[in-house]
């Protein structure tokens, strides 16, 4: 469900100033409609994020983009852990412990 801004200022414990320097920064891409900006659920749940490191945990501006990427990466991870996870569990039972094993030994620094 796509949101204009005045319902994102409804939705988000942020100013209007906030929610435009996140956008100025490029922290949150929402699509343009015309004159309008469209924001998703992933843009909302990205700024839902950045007030609560604010003013949760007083990450400052220039800390931001560090977190966001570490978050980033970290949900491209647990994607490609799934899909890794998923592909196994194509493996035939008798190949997947010895892949499992090989998979252990790199992970222990032993490979």
């Amino acid at each position: 469900m796509r949101r204009r801004l005045d319902e994102i200022l409804a939705e988000v414990a942020m100013s209007r100033q906030e929610i435009e320097y996140c956008l100025s920064e490029s922290w949150v891409l929402p699509e343009r409609q015309g004159e309008e900006l469209a924001f998703d659920d992933v843009d909302l749940a990205r700024l839902r994020l950045i007030a609560e490191l604010k003013r949760d945990f007083a990450v400052n501006d220039e800390a931001v983009p560090l977190v966001l990427r570490l978050i980033d990466e970290l949900h491209l991870l647990h994607h490609c852990l799934d899909s890794v996870a998923e592909a196994l569990e194509r493996v035939p039972d008798i190949d997947r412990g010895a892949v499992q094993s090989l998979v252990l030994k790199e992970l222990s620094g032993r490979g």
